[in-house]
């Protein structure tokens, strides 16, 4: 496993900073090169006020740009872990 990006927004008004992470592994059942590797959203919501919450979506993507362009989506719209199947389900 390795952390390939990173970003992180603050939202002042809710008290609450989230953390958006693409982690990328290996699939060893898929023996196309070209697939093999599995992209995965972790989500991490931190908050005095809240507590703290993480969901870790497994292969939302087999392209680096496609996960990171998902995350990037995400960070922009603050999505929390909650909510991150609906807009999921959306994007994908």
């Amino acid at each position: 496993m390795e952390e390939i990006f990173t970003e992180v927004a603050k939202d002042t008004d809710a008290d609450i900073e989230l953390r958006y992470s693409i982690i990328s592994s290996v699939d060893a059942g898929n023996i196309d090169r070209d697939l093999n590797k599995v992209y995965s959203l972790l989500i991490i919501a931190i908050s005095e006020t809240w507590g703290n919450d993480s969901l870790l979506v497994y292969d939302i993507s087999r392209t680096a740009q496609r996960a990171v362009e998902i995350a990037r989506l995400m960070c922009q719209n603050t999505v929390t872990p909650c909510t991150a199947y609906d807009i999921l389900d959306d994007i994908l």
